[in-house]
């Protein structure tokens, strides 16, 4: 600041008058500098920039999510700068997205459905007197937690424990293997005991 204006900065501490006045002879030299400096930055930060093509209907569009670039349907253009409407996922949802995050692809143009059909689903209220409820795919997704069984709302020491014998253990390990192929193997300290959950 104290280059660009020419003077000291006002400051709690006392100083002379004569520091404070402004030399012209510098100012207008300093600032033309700090401009060239800017440009020249400008021009070297914006040498291998390409300028992005612009959406229309019926382009092959991608949409970026957390888990990778997903395929969108570009709808329209928004009103506001740089923004535009695509829809995207399962449910056929229309979102406003920023060019940063659409992608043209040479892809046929990916064409979303919209999906408003209603499912019907056991509500925890009203299992026991057997009516069924629809909902909405939107509902069903927020509310996709398995209904739970008399089992698990029983305390733990009211569990049914089944005692197994050595055999039908390591039948058991046996059977248990990941996609890679490895045996499961159950802790010692899990062996003598095992809980059923049905």
């Amino acid at each position: 600041m104290q280059r660009q204006m020419g003077r000291r900065a006002r400051t709690i501490i006392s100083i002379s008058k004569g520091l404070r006045k402004p030399q012209a002879d510098q100012t207008g030299k300093i600032a033309s500098k700090l401009n060239d400096c800017g440009c020249k930055q400008k021009f070297y930060y914006d040498r291998h920039t390409k300028v992005k093509e612009d959406l229309e209907p019926n382009d092959a569009v991608r949409i970026k999510t957390p888990t990778g670039w997903r395929p969108a349907e570009y709808v329209r253009k928004s009103p506001y700068p740089r923004l535009h409407i695509v829809k995207a996922g399962e449910s056929g949802q229309e979102y406003r997205r920023n060019t940063s995050m659409l992608m043209k692809t040479k892809e046929s143009p990916h064409v979303i459905e919209t999906h408003n059909e209603t499912i019907p689903m056991v509500s925890r209220d009203l299992q026991q007197n057997g009516r069924e409820l629809s909902i909405s795919n939107r509902d069903l997704a927020r509310n996709d937690r398995p209904l739970p069984t008399n089992n698990r709302e029983l305390p733990r020491e009211q569990l049914p424990v089944q005692h197994h014998s050595a055999q039908q253990r390591n039948n058991a390990t046996e059977q248990i293997r990941t996609r890679s192929g490895r045996a499961m193997k159950t802790p010692s300290y899990l062996v003598c005991l095992s809980v059923t959950w049905a």
